[in-house]
């Protein structure tokens, strides 16, 4: 029979030792040890409570410091009316963009100026697609260039090895050679060619016409604000006061003459841009192409002389002598 411990193995919420040898701690026991593991930071005298230097502590301090910053009204003041005025003459210029897109107002126009400045961007349109067509060429010639001298080594090296056609091959190598040094003189005259070109067409042009694009903004808000005028002074003091009228009239023209004064300046600016471009694009391309019909000309007649000389001509600097491999 069995004894009272062996039946009932939990003797005052103890368990005693069975006849499995098992032993499991009281409650009182595990009351405390749980007691022991409650986290340190849920108790009042934990260091993060009171520690400023914890990061949790900083972050809020942070947190308050941003959220009761103080600003200068004088200063908000103002952007908020930088953003006022800007939101209005943007809805102006986009209002007389539409109706001028729509055919239900006019423009001002200077129609000598604007024939120009077209035929500034279509010449511009016209010297890229001849920028492009150059580069292209010059990396052709290149290449061709890189393949001659790559010819001619492997014919020097088949002279050594092909004694009964040596006096061939060495006879090819060296005028493969020789055409290859000449190419190599034309290519700087090419990359001077380039160089230039670049300047002219993605410095000096695109400078201008961002002019040209600060001119028609300038023009869209002159006329924007003409337009305005034109309108209160069509309806007159209609439901409004007399000085209220008189002020928004005052304002209207105020505007009105700003805008035409930024015009006109913008405009003078461009005419004075276009004709300085006109001649400096004359004087420029009349060097570059009498550069590139004697370089080019000189190259494929084989004058190597004649290209030396236009290459001096122009103070560009020829490629250096051959090296020790090549002597």
């Amino acid at each position: 029979m069995m004894s009272e411990s062996a039946a009932n193995p939990f003797v005052d919420g103890r368990q005693v030792p069975g006849s499995n040898g098992s032993l499991t701690l009281d409650t009182d026991t595990n009351n405390q040890h749980a007691a022991a593991n409650v986290s340190p930071y849920s108790r009042a005298d934990s260091p993060s409570a009171h520690d400023t230097s914890s990061p949790y502590a900083a972050t809020g301090k942070r947190l308050v410091d941003l959220c009761f910053k103080t600003y200068d009204i004088g200063d908000v003041h103002s952007k908020l009316d930088s953003l006022k005025q800007w939101s209005i003459s943007t809805y102006k210029c986009t209002k007389q963009a539409v109706y001028e897109h729509l055919g239900k107002t006019q423009r001002t126009l200077d129609p000598e100026l604007e024939q120009r400045i077209e035929q500034t961007k279509d010449l511009q349109k016209r010297y890229l697609q001849l920028l492009q067509l150059s580069r292209s060429f010059t990396s052709f010639f290149n290449q061709m260039t890189t393949m001659q001298s790559s010819l001619a080594e492997a014919m020097n090296d088949l002279a050594q090895k092909e004694p009964r056609l040596r006096d061939e091959f060495t006879c090819n190598s060296e005028a493969q050679k020789t055409i290859a040094q000449s190419a190599q003189t034309l290519m700087n005259a090419l990359n001077f060619f380039l160089s230039t070109m670049e300047t002219l067409c993605e410095k000096t042009i695109e400078d201008t016409l961002k002019t040209v694009r600060s001119y028609d903004q300038a023009r869209l808000q002159y006329d924007a604000y003409r337009m305005d005028l034109a309108v209160l002074q069509q309806q007159g003091g209609a439901g409004g006061s007399a000085s209220e009228f008189q002020g928004r009239l005052y304002e209207a023209e105020h505007n009105c003459q700003t805008y035409k004064s930024k015009y006109e300046q913008l405009r003078d600016d461009i005419q004075v841009k276009l004709r300085f471009l006109d001649e400096n694009r004359v004087k420029v391309m009349k060097k570059q192409l009498l550069l590139f019909h004697n370089a080019t000309c000189a190259y494929f007649s084989g004058n190597n002389t004649a290209l030396e000389a236009s290459l001096k001509q122009f103070h560009i600097a020829s490629n250096d002598g051959p090296s020790f491999l090549e002597q």
